[in-house]
C-alpha cells in the first residue's frame, strides 16, 4: 500500500486538466502487513488496480485536517515527546507546591500523548481508508465498510456520475472545519437528479466527507468536460 503522501502533477490531456496522484514512498503497513492482510483494512495500490489500456487521471482524498493529528506525530515524533515530559516535569513540581498526587500529576501529560497518539493512529487509518480515484475507464472508490470501520469496501463503476454534488457535513464541528477550508461532502450518484425532502441534498447518493474544493472542480471537469 502506497502512502497517501502525495505530490500532485498536472497535464493538459485533451483540453482537460486531469491531476495523477504520484506516491512518493511506501507506507510502514506494507512493511508489516502481508499484502493479502492489508486488503482486508486498506485499499490496494492505486497502480496494481488499474487495467490493460487503463491511465489514471485523479486520486481524491480526505481534506488534510482529516490527517492532521497522524501527519503531526509522524512528523515531529520527538518534539512532542520533549513538550509531553517537560509538561510531565511542570506538573511534577506544581503538585509538589500544593501538595497533590505526584504520581497523578506527573502521569496526566503521558495519558494524553497517549490518547492523542490512539486518535491519531485511528485518524492515519480513516484517512487511507477514504479514496476516490478516475480512470480513463472507471470510478473507483474505497471507504470504511458501513458499521465496521476497520474494514474497507471497494466500490467500482463504469458509468461517469450524473450528479456530482458538494454539500455540508451533518456535524457541526466538521461543518466549522469545511467553512474555514472551503472542502465538502461530496455526493455521488449515478441516477437523476433527487432530493430528499426539504433539504437541497441529493438522494440515494454516495457520500465521501470532507473533499476539497479543488479536487471535486478537478473531478467535475474529467466527469462532465468531455
Amino acid at each position: 500500500m502506497s502512502d497517501t503522501q502525495t505530490s500532485q502533477v498536472s497535464e493538459e490531456a485533451g483540453g482537460v486538466d486531469t491531476a495523477v496522484s504520484t506516491p512518493t514512498h511506501q507506507s510502514w503497513f506494507g512493511r508489516l502487513l502481508p499484502e493479502h492482510i492489508q486488503r482486508i483494512f486498506l485499499p490496494d495500490d492505486t497502480y496494481r488496480q488499474l487495467m490493460d489500456g487503463e491511465e489514471l487521471q485523479i486520486e481524491i482524498h480526505l481534506a488534510w485536517y482529516r490527517n492532521f493529528a497522524a501527519e503531526l506525530l509522524l512528523t515531529y515524533p520527538f518534539i512532542i515527546f520533549l513538550i509531553t515530559l517537560v509538561s510531565s516535569l511542570l506538573a511534577a513540581m506544581i503538585a509538589v507546591r500544593v501538595s497533590f498526587n505526584l504520581v497523578v500529576a506527573a502521569s496526566i501529560p503521558w495519558g494524553l500523548l497517549i490518547a492523542f497518539s490512539l486518535y491519531a493512529i485511528y485518524q492515519r487509518f480513516t484517512y487511507l481508508q477514504w479514496r476516490l480515484v478516475k480512470t480513463t475507464k472507471r470510478i473507483i472508490i474505497t471507504m470504511p465498510q458501513p458499521g465496521t470501520w476497520y474494514l474497507v469496501d471497494t466500490i467500482e463503476m463504469n458509468n461517469l456520475p450524473s450528479v456530482l454534488d458538494e454539500n455540508w457535513a451533518d456535524s457541526g464541528l466538521r461543518r466549522t472545519f469545511q467553512a474555514l477550508t472551503g472542502s465538502r461532502d461530496l455526493y455521488i450518484s449515478l441516477v437523476g437528479l433527487q432530493f430528499d425532502q426539504g433539504t437541497a441534498k441529493v438522494k440515494d447518493a454516495l457520500v465521501m466527507p470532507d473533499v476539497t474544493h479543488t479536487d471535486a472542480e478537478k473531478l467535475k471537469r474529467l466527469v462532465f468536460g468531455k
